[in-house]
């Protein structure tokens, strides 16, 4: 019998180095890699941008204005300091302008039966369990009319790692500290040269700004957290801060109703026009709420979306996702089946267990999706990237993603594949799951637990002794570097 004791360092899971693998069969040997090839995985370092700092045709006048004599006269150099400062704005906004166009001469022209693809609304909530969906009616209303997965898992416990993997498609494991992307691998991007009108509403988790990753409208809030102050100072739309005057006792909205408001105004503008859009709307939790209270207020404003598309006559049009981004550490007694899942899950403060890592997904498209329908695919934020290109018909263009598109499951087509999902917490603590088996590895431990997700969804029987075949098909062993010989010439 196979040991299945982990040499702490030595072993490692697999999963984050390999990316998710789209197979019927998974060969152990074949996905076993190099412990150096692990660490490069999991923190890449982001390309620092090169700064042009050279002058400009701008600097060179004003360097002349001030080494002349003639210009001594106070009122005079103002006045040219004064028109040169505009003539530099206007030529850099022309500048932008071109740049703008000749970007725009790459943008797909939807034709045929991409003239046919939906509207998107993809709604993100910070967080969500599955046992917080009895309290929540609206969203149980859009459960009943399309298709839950219950085997979808956030990307990670962290906003800004989980959203940069939905709107990538990439491992969350991968993503930088600060979650930059570039704007080509960005899915606001992909979206907008497909011919679709990209905007994003709500909570920003980057520290770039969302125009620079492909998205051509922004009203919000930073915060990588999604949590914001009840009744903020300021809000943003595009490049501007706005101050916001007022507060509670002044009858000001809150910041949920801020967003609510912006995207029945967006959704009315759009309501007769013949360009479909891709519409991103991070709903924030507010500072100091309760999470009950919390998630009685996102319903509220999701009910209040989906009213909007409603009466406006968009429901024949859109595609409309609601999903939470991240894990959590939350543990909780769960006496009864979960609503969807019938199951009962584990919840723990490891935040490794099924509860803490599942997270709805919820999908409304019309006729496409079966009403109250379920998929237990399992599936992970790779997954969007390619489900909504899919869905919008985007120009076929091979992206060597890991995800898989979910189009299938929606219209009812079950997946037949067999992939790794891996997570790896703040703590080090590391999960993976390749079909109905799941691994655990707690944070400096030695021991390799798998449970059968099948027979065992609440996790309450670790039989890695039993299997250990399957242990081994989940890690790798380290070897030393090879040494290079040198020579001196």
């Amino acid at each position: 019998m196979m040991n299945n004791r982990l040499s702490l360092g030595l072993l490692v899971l697999v999963a984050s180095a390999i990316g998710v693998f789209a197979l019927n069969e998974v060969n152990a040997e074949e996905n076993r890699v190099e412990l150096d090839e692990f660490l490069v995985a999991q923190a890449p370092v982001a390309p620092k941008k090169k700064v042009d700092d050279r002058p400009t045709f701008f600097d060179g006048i004003r360097r002349i204005i001030g080494d002349t004599p003639t210009f001594d006269d106070n009122e005079a150099t103002e006045g040219l300091v004064e028109s040169l400062n505009r003539a530099e704005k206007i030529f850099k906004e022309v500048r932008q302008s071109n740049r703008e166009a000749i970007r725009g001469m790459n943008r797909q022209v939807r034709v045929g039966q991409a003239r046919q693809s939906p509207h998107i609304i993809l709604i993100t909530l910070p967080q969500l369990r599955f046992d917080q969906l009895s309290g929540m009616n609206r969203l149980n209303g859009i459960r009943r009319s399309g298709i839950t997965f219950t085997n979808y898992y956030a990307p990670s416990e962290n906003l800004t790692k989980s959203r940069w993997s939905m709107l990538t498609g990439r491992l969350a494991a991968q993503a930088p500290k600060d979650g930059n992307l570039s704007r080509q691998q960005s899915l606001a991007e992909i979206m907008w040269k497909s011919g679709y009108e990209t905007a994003t509403i709500g909570t920003w988790a980057s520290n770039q700004h969302p125009i620079e990753v492909g998205f051509e409208h922004w009203t919000g809030f930073p915060s990588s957290s999604g949590t914001v102050a009840t009744y903020p100072e300021f809000f943003f739309t595009q490049s501007t801060r706005a101050k916001i005057v007022g507060g509670s006792s002044s009858g000001q909205p809150n910041s949920q109703q801020l967003i609510s408001d912006e995207v029945t105004s967006f959704l009315s503008r759009h309501q007769k026009s013949s360009r479909q859009f891709f519409l991103h709307v991070g709903l924030p939790f507010l500072q100091g709420t309760q999470p009950n209270e919390n998630m009685k207020n996102v319903d509220r404003v999701i009910g209040e979306i989906v009213d909007s598309v409603n009466n406006l006559g968009l429901a024949g049009r859109v595609c409309l996702m609601v999903v939470g981004e991240t894990s959590h550490h939350v543990s909780a007694e769960v006496e009864k089946a979960l609503p969807a899942v019938n199951q009962k899950l584990a919840y723990s403060k490891s935040g490794m267990s099924e509860g803490n890592l599942r997270t709805p997904l919820i999908v409304f498209w019309g006729t496409k999706t079966k009403r109250g329908s379920v998929s237990k695919f399992p599936c992970t934020g790779i997954d969007i990237l390619p489900t909504l290109m899919t869905i919008a018909q985007t120009q076929k263009k091979r992206l060597d993603l890991p995800g898989v598109s979910l189009s299938g499951e929606l219209r009812g087509k079950p997946q037949k594949i067999e992939r790794l999902l891996y997570w790896k917490m703040s703590d080090n603590g590391q999960a993976a799951r390749r079909g109905r088996w799941k691994v655990i590895l707690r944070p400096q431990g030695k021991v390799l637990e798998l449970y059968d997700l099948e027979l065992d969804p609440s996790e309450s029987r670790n039989i890695a002794d039993q299997h250990p075949d399957i242990v081994g098909g989940f890690i790798v062993t380290s070897k030393p570097a090879k040494r290079v010989r040198t020579e001196t010439l």
